[in-house]
């Protein structure tokens, strides 16, 4: 998250990830070392969710980690659902885009409902879930689901 709303960068250009998520990406790079982390973008299919989370599938796989986007990773014919679980189940990080649209999508509450059941039945506790706010205020209202899955995390 950022520190304060006025320094925060604007969506519609590139905003320098790494910069961004340094915490996530200092992590990310240590363990790149030794195996390449696998990462789950969850966000809704429209801006600003998609541009912000094509520029995380592009940084992320430079950096040479398995990156899931369901727009870039599904192909026509796919079994959609089984795609999205497949790639939850064998995650390491679960980043969450959460802006006012994608809180409110049923896909995605229920991809962060998968997400933090994993989490939280596993011994390593993979996925490790990564909310990030998209333009959405601290004080902004989240569905009871979405809300219970994520208030212990920063």
């Amino acid at each position: 998250m950022f520190k304060r709303d006025d320094q925060a960068p604007s969506l519609g250009q590139d905003i320098g990830i790494s910069t961004l998520l340094s915490p996530l990406f200092i992590k990310l790079s240590v363990e790149r070392a030794a195996t390449p982390a696998r990462v789950f973008i969850s966000y809704r299919s429209k801006d600003p969710d998609l541009g912000l989370a094509q520029q995380f599938y592009r940084h992320l796989q430079a950096a040479g980690h398995n990156v899931f986007m369901a727009g870039a990773s599904i192909r026509m014919g796919d079994d959609w659902p089984k795609r999205v679980d497949e790639a939850l189940e064998s995650c390491d990080y679960f980043v969450l885009l959460m802006s006012s649209q994608s809180a409110a999508s049923e896909m995605v509450i229920e991809e962060v409902r998968r997400a933090k059941f994993l989490h939280d039945t596993r011994l390593d506790h993979h996925p490790v879930l990564l909310p990030i706010r998209v333009n959405l205020p601290m004080d902004a209202p989240l569905n009871y689901d979405l809300r219970g899955c994520l208030q212990r995390i920063q």
